[in-house]
């Protein structure tokens, strides 16, 4: 299918407003990626070398976008660019059928892609929600036209069943998303005759295409005898963490809620209209299966609502952008079919107007970034891209300043450990000494193995942010093994640096 002017001319708009995005600051997940994606790189096996709560799909990203860009901001933020472009263009290509009217397709990048980077703070960009939403969109695409093509259909569910194998390696608690897409062919199945022939070929079928992916990744860490730390990591570890984690607060859920509802208001409610419309189209499969997907993601946030992230709720844009679309044509169409309705030229400019008025929240944030990237030369050098991210970020500079102490030249060489921010490690361009992190919680025997760890190792330098040396006091051994072999280096109201006594 050939791309049209209207095409050709959103996909522009949607590299502009990345590269906007291309030198943005990171946040300590972004970070804490991007080193862990640089020591596999270097050879090192996650979750051996490097441990993480995480499934390996997001390691799996940051790998081949560091490899291809660089392990820095501009390096991975390029590789999503990319990425998001294909998914765009995905979406342009797809949807051509979906809407009456085409170029309703060809504005769905903006209401989707468009809107996540208009949305998006060093938070959220980046996140494994917001990057899962390109393969799960095919998984359902692939579920919609197998369930309309029986000729094909069981070489498109085996499709389906891929893309839902590696949206379960970024977070395998998306299941129940995917189950409900490939529910719909099961369903399709009752009252056929030979119905439990029937059933078993497509539950086989789905089956064999979401275990590829997990196969392959399976394999690769059976080899280093790990899949034991796998299941405990990824069943036993998340409950413990779950219960335990002191970030559990039902006000910061609360207000997600009320960030998602301000920043993401118009597709709401444009997105509400568009889910409507399944009630006047029973037979619209795709509508279904995205209010299906809205329904079920919002399903899966609540689950994690103890965490309450904001960049959680970047599962549902997909869902959302597409029925925004869906929305507007229909409020278009009424618009043309009711004579009345049909406004002159000056009041269409003034609609035109409140329809743009209402994704103010999107085109006020990309203004203020636009202008800091000007203000700053474009951020083509690094000295301009550290000015950029430090408006945006304003943690930046305190970070940037610290790590200058430890650049000088007269700083002792080696690796560091660092009881916080893992932008500190990015930014100086020191390895972390230990496999261990304290940017997700850490239950009992694993500060046991931190400990154990550290006094192998015992880096040249161990640094104490402020906001962590609470967490340290409560870990007396740990306490007593800094004060016992490191003096105090250097020290601000960002935190203590500690050097290694080497007597």
């Amino acid at each position: 299918m050939r791309l049209t002017r209207l095409d050709i001319l959103v996909l522009a708009t949607v590299v502009l407003i990345g590269l906007i995005h291309v030198p943005y600051p990171f946040e300590g997940d972004q970070a804490l990626f991007t080193i862990g994606a640089w020591k596999m790189s270097q050879g090192g096996i996650l979750y051996r070398d490097f441990w993480d709560l995480k499934q390996p799909g997001i390691y799996a990203f940051y790998l081949l976008a560091g490899s291809m860009f660089g392990f820095h901001e501009v390096g991975i933020h390029s590789f999503e660019l990319l990425y998001m472009l294909a998914f765009s263009a995905v979406l342009i290509i797809t949807l051509k059928d979906y809407y009456s009217q085409r170029a309703i397709a060809s504005l769905t990048p903006l209401l989707t892609v468009g809107i996540y980077y208009g949305v998006s703070g060093a938070w959220h960009l980046t996140q494994l929600e917001a990057l899962v939403g390109f393969p799960m969109f095919l998984a359902l695409y692939f579920a919609v036209k197998a369930y309309l093509a029986q000729k094909y259909q069981f070489g498109l569910l085996f499709l389906s069943g891929v893309m839902g194998g590696i949206v379960l390696l970024f977070k395998l608690i998306f299941l129940p998303i995917l189950l409900v897409f490939w529910a719909m062919a099961l369903i399709d199945a009752v009252g056929v005759k030979g119905f439990f022939k029937r059933l078993i070929a497509i539950g086989v079928t789905v089956v064999l295409g979401t275990l590829l992916p997990l196969a392959i990744a399976g394999i690769y860490f059976a080899q280093f005898d790990l899949l034991p730390l796998l299941y405990q990591n990824f069943f036993e570890r998340p409950i413990q963490i779950f219960n335990q984690s002191p970030f559990s607060t039902n006000e910061r859920f609360i207000k997600s809620v009320m960030w998602f509802i301000s920043r993401l208001a118009p597709l709401i409610v444009f997105g509400s209209i568009g889910a409507y419309t399944f009630k006047r189209q029973p037979r619209d499969l795709m509508t279904l299966y995205l209010v299906l997907w809205l329904i079920s993601g919002l399903g899966v946030i609540l689950i994690q609502y103890k965490l309450g992230w904001e960049y959680y709720f970047m599962l549902i844009v997909v869902p959302l952008g597409i029925l925004a679309g869906k929305g507007l044509e229909f409020l278009w169409q009424i618009i043309r079919q009711n004579p009345g309705l049909n406004l002159p030229c000056k009041k269409r400019s003034v609609a035109a107007f409140s329809l743009i008025f209402l994704f103010s929240t999107a085109l006020i944030s990309l203004a203020r970034k636009s202008f800091f990237l000007v203000l700053e030369g474009f951020a083509i050098k690094q000295d301009q891209q550290r000015g950029y991210q430090s408006h945006l970020a304003p943690d930046y500079p305190t970070i940037l300043k610290e790590v200058a102490w430890l650049k000088k030249p007269e700083r002792l060489p080696g690796d560091i450990y660092v009881f916080g921010d893992p932008r500190y490690y990015l930014l100086s361009g020191r390895k972390r000494a230990i496999a261990f992190h304290l940017w997700t919680p850490l239950v009992p025997d694993q500060w046991m193995q931190l400990r154990e760890q550290l006094q192998a190792e015992r880096p040249v330098y161990i640094f104490v942010e402020t906001r962590f040396s609470l967490l340290l006091q409560k870990q007396p051994q740990i306490a007593r093994f800094i004060a016992s072999n490191y003096n105090i280096s250097h020290q601000s109201n960002a935190g203590v640096w500690y050097i290694l006594n080497r007597k």
